[in-house]
């Protein structure tokens, strides 16, 4: 059975650790608590993988020459071999594979929706633009009016005190 070390890696009973810490912190506690209680083993290590039959999916082997192009091991070592090994990190799902018209309507469907979906967002984006517009234009006019009104009231207010002044003046007189 699988234990942890004091790091919180998961490993076997051999000390090796399972998987790496990324890939543990990607699957998150729940997950790796479940692993561990159902007794998860893993797979054999990548460097044996000539000595296993050959997988249904193709496996992807990253070249450990440093290039960032990962090569492609075929199922056999001849020259001639057209079928590809890509590593499959989820198992694969009944009825559904590479080449299956079901999966690829579901894939058609699900690009026409977030198609339709972007569509959508931009034009609910373009119509609130439109309203933040209005009502920005909508603002700037009751601050003139605001401003031409307290203009007036200041006008008015002095026209008032300048003719009590005149009179005060015109009484002293």
């Amino acid at each position: 059975m699988a234990s942890t070390t004091p790091s919180g890696l998961l490993v076997g009973g051999d000390g090796d650790a399972l998987m790496d810490e990324d890939t543990q912190l990607f699957l998150g506690p729940e997950v790796m608590m479940r692993l561990q209680l159902t007794g998860w083993r893993p797979r054999s290590p990548v460097s044996s993988i000539e000595d296993e039959p050959s997988r249904k999916r193709p496996q992807l082997i990253r070249s450990e020459a440093g290039n960032s192009i990962p090569t492609w091991n075929g199922s056999s070592n001849t020259s001639g071999s057209t079928e590809f090994r890509t590593r499959d990190p989820v198992p694969s799902v009944v009825g559904a594979n590479n080449g299956s018209d079901a999966s690829m309507e579901q894939l058609r469907a699900l690009e026409k929706l977030a198609q339709q979906r972007v569509a959508k967002e931009t034009d609910m984006r373009k119509a609130d633009e439109a309203k933040a517009q209005y009502l920005l234009q909508v603002q700037r006019q009751l601050q003139e009016s605001e401003a031409q009104t307290r203009q007036a009231e200041l006008r008015k207010t002095h026209e008032v005190d300048a003719a009590q002044i005149r009179a005060d003046y015109e009484a002293e007189l």
